[in-house]
């Protein structure tokens, strides 16, 4: 990274560049890194990057993070037509626990990954709009770990 002529109180955004080295060979003689860039020519980069000064607590740190990847798409609302509590799929209780993923599992049902965001454990409360049938803790390969019954639309999960 090259500051150029910022300062801590301004950002020169004509000077101040970001360089990225994706796969290139770096080292002829010692035949490092991937020749011709394995074929590909197009190679595309996404940051997220925020103000040194700005201070930020990490759960809101791990949000602005991941939201570059998979932007909120945006629509027009207008009257009562959005309601938190009818379409909301699910919801936790503790803001400093992050929903990271939620997909289609690789075999059966979805997969949710959460991130505790904290040093210490806690009880972890998740509210479905639909009955949850079964769940299973599983690794991240999805290989179950345990299985458990679930409560209507209610999940407690002891979350370290």
């Amino acid at each position: 990274m090259k500051l150029g002529n910022s300062t801590p109180a301004k950002l020169d955004e004509n000077s101040a560049q970001i360089n990225i080295l994706a796969g290139g060979q770096i080292d002829k003689d010692k035949n490092l890194g991937i020749f011709n860039q394995d074929g590909d020519s197009y190679f595309e980069q996404h940051f997220s990057i925020l103000p040194q000064n700005q201070i930020v607590e990490n759960a809101e740190a791990m949000r602005f993070a991941m939201a570059h990847q998979n932007p909120m798409v945006v629509k027009k609302a207008t009257g009562n037509e959005l309601n938190a509590k009818r379409y909301s799929y699910l919801s936790t209780n503790d803001a400093n626990t992050v929903m990271w993923v939620l997909k289609p599992g690789e075999e059966e049902g979805t997969i949710a990954r959460f991130w505790n965001l904290e040093n210490n454990s806690k009880k972890l409360v998740v509210n479905t709009i639909d009955n949850i049938e079964k769940v299973n803790e599983v690794t991240h390969v999805e290989t179950v770990i345990k299985k458990s019954e679930s409560a209507q639309n209610k999940l407690v999960i002891d979350f370290n």
